[in-house]
């Protein structure tokens, strides 16, 4: 019966300091993270370092985005200043010049 009896005691012990050391991981995306009691972050060095690589690739690929956005929009605004400008150019042209008997 003492055997039980310690074995109940332990088991309750170890219930109540249990989530006193707990730990919870919490993984974002490709980021993880660390948890501990009242919610402190315990990230180590390795795993902020890690974190802190994923995050420097993230933004330099955002960084690659817009700028390929920004160059696709660039593109398409000199296509359309030609388009406007050859239009201009061909209303100019089907226009009677001044002086032509056609003006007249």
């Amino acid at each position: 019966m003492s055997k039980l009896h310690s074995a109940t005691l332990i088991a309750a012990t170890l219930a109540l300091v249990a989530p006193a050391y707990a730990q919870v991981r919490v993984i974002t995306g490709d980021t993880e993270h660390a948890h501990g009691p009242g919610g402190q972050l315990l990230d180590d060095a390795e795993l902020r370092a890690k974190n802190e690589r994923i995050e420097r690739a993230r933004q330099i690929e955002k960084q690659r985005r817009q700028e390929e956005a920004d160059a696709e929009s660039q593109r398409s605004k000199a296509g359309y200043d030609r388009a406007i400008s050859n239009l201009n150019e061909q209303v100019e042209r089907s226009r009677p010049k001044r002086g032509s008997k056609t003006a007249e």
